[in-house]
């Protein structure tokens, strides 16, 4: 168990003690490296040391399995919600404009997202008030024309099909 709370200790006491001092203004390039580099790369190599050592221990499986959990609930914060927000906090300049946060070794085969999705779409007719309820009721108009064909479409097989 002394391992098990070393390599956590190693991977996340260092990523905490370098989030502290990165919000003090103290190298906030190395708590970005260690995020997006470390973390992202290790994080499933500790979890899986660590379900290793408690079943090697001959630990009750419910604890193995609340280990399991407890790891998959780290992975997805740290995917999620801390690891991409986190970077792009720290330093407002980095590059890439990711969702989400994925080990750093697999963008040898995978692109950095380069624009935010939907980035594309003109947007300017939904922001306009005066344009938008016009388009909207033509846009509807539109919508029933089609549905009325398609149900009229649909009768004619109906009746077709009665005929037969």
């Amino acid at each position: 168990m002394r391992r098990l709370a070393l390599s956590h200790a190693s991977l996340w006491g260092t990523a905490t003690l370098l989030y502290f001092m990165a919000m003090s203004g103290i190298l906030p390039g190395v708590a970005v490296f260690w995020l997006e580099h470390i973390i992202s790369n290790f994080e499933w190599v500790i979890y899986g040391y660590g379900t290793y050592l408690l079943i090697s221990a001959s630990v009750a499986w419910g604890w193995v399995f609340f280990y399991l959990t407890m790891a998959l609930l780290f992975w997805f914060m740290s995917r999620s919600f801390f690891g991409m927000s986190a970077i792009n906090y720290l330093d407002p300049d980095y590059p890439y404009l990711d969702s989400t946060l994925i080990p750093s070794f697999l963008y040898l085969f995978v692109d950095h997202d380069q624009s935010y999705p939907f980035e594309d779409v003109d947007w300017s007719k939904y922001l306009e008030e005066e344009n938008t309820d016009q388009e909207i009721e033509e846009e509807e108009q539109a919508v029933k024309e089609v549905e009325d064909e398609e149900q009229g479409e649909g009768i004619e097989g109906a009746d077709l099909i009665e005929t037969i």
